[in-house]
């Protein structure tokens, strides 16, 4: 492919055919022959190249629930689409296997038509770009995403939100909803644990719900790690500021990748971040991976009605319609309709 959008984000590097990767928040100035942070991104003879570009390395139909999107046509399937390669390197990675893996541009290409087709063929309500950051094949995604929307199809994001505002704002035309990693509220967590830092993903969720992007946050809690009443609190706060709407998941860790050790998170602490959540003015909060818990079901604000029941990451039951109540009238804050974002 011709990479216009990622060469459109770079500037002048202070060097001979060097230049600046504008994608994500690290940055990175590169020299020829040289690969950013995600090493996913490589200056050749002073253009940048995406090396996962083109070649996804997943590609099929899951459930809307799994990505977790539960304001978004609850019920569809999204075809799911990853590839290699990360903009962080997180220690507690649950997809390591793929988003910590170096990306080549050896392999065969699937092009966006193909892609959009099987999406069509599949039945599913739109495509999903997952299960590693998509910043880093931001000119594939959004030519894929542009032949979604004129198929009728929704297109959304799971993000590490390590986005610059530019990429966001290439995105925003083409994107319908995502679901930001907000992985805790400590910057030294994120520079230790992730090789990131924290404001740029709070600039990034804020960002995208201003711009109009149905925009859900996950939080993995990792015991005894980032998940203090302190700690969950002023996360919470924050994000009830920038909306009460914005659904909040709070997703159980299990030992992997380089946190083998740690234990996994108790049912318990996931229902005491919850009443944090719910304490610092969330409406929407969510025990996301915690099959047969009530947290997974969608309550109206307005008449405690249940809106949406979950059994994992199936739908059960919806009593929504055109996105209201059907007992009270209750505008159900999300995406109904493809399209249609009610916030």
């Amino acid at each position: 492919m011709t990479f216009t959008l990622l060469n459109r984000l770079t500037t002048p590097g202070g060097g001979a055919d060097t230049v600046a990767c504008g994608l994500c928040a690290h940055r990175c100035t590169l020299r020829p022959g040289q690969t950013g942070f995600c090493a996913a991104i490589r200056n050749q003879g002073g253009a940048l190249h995406a090396l996962a570009d083109g070649r996804p390395v997943v590609l099929h139909p899951d459930p809307i629930e799994r990505k977790p999107l539960y304001h978004v046509m609850p019920g569809t399937k999204l075809l799911s689409l990853g590839t290699l390669g990360c903009t962080m390197t997180c220690d507690f990675c649950q997809n390591w296997r793929i988003a910590q893996a170096r990306p080549s541009d050896v392999g065969a290409i699937i092009p966006p038509e193909a892609v959009v087709a099987a999406a069509v063929a599949q039945g599913c309500a739109g495509i999903a770009f997952t299960y590693n950051e998509p910043t880093i094949y931001l000119d594939y995604a959004a030519a894929i995403m542009a032949l979604a929307q004129q198929a009728g199809l929704l297109t959304a994001f799971k993000t590490n939100g390590y986005l610059t505002p530019e990429a966001i704002d290439v995105l925003i035309p083409l994107l319908d909803a995502a679901n930001v990693d907000l992985k805790s509220f400590d910057d030294r967590f994120y520079q230790k644990v992730c090789g990131a830092r924290l404001p740029p993903v709070l600039d990034a969720i804020a960002h995208l719900h201003r711009r109009g992007v149905w925009v859900e946050v996950t939080t993995l809690l990792i015991p005894g790690v980032n998940d203090s009443d302190g700690e969950l609190r002023a996360l919470a706060e924050w994000l009830a500021a920038v909306s009460p709407d914005i659904p909040w998941h709070l997703w159980r860790f299990h030992p992997d990748y380089r946190m083998a050790e740690v234990p996994p998170t108790r049912l318990a602490d996931i229902e005491r971040a919850m009443q944090i959540g719910s304490a610092a003015g969330l409406r929407y909060i969510y025990a996301s991976n915690a099959p047969g818990d009530p947290g997974q079901h969608t309550s109206c604000p307005g008449c405690g009605a249940a809106l949406i029941e979950r059994v994992g990451n199936a739908t059960t039951a919806v009593q929504i319609e055109s996105g209201r109540c059907t007992r009270c009238g209750w505008v159900l804050p999300g995406i109904f309709a493809v399209h249609e974002v009610t916030q």
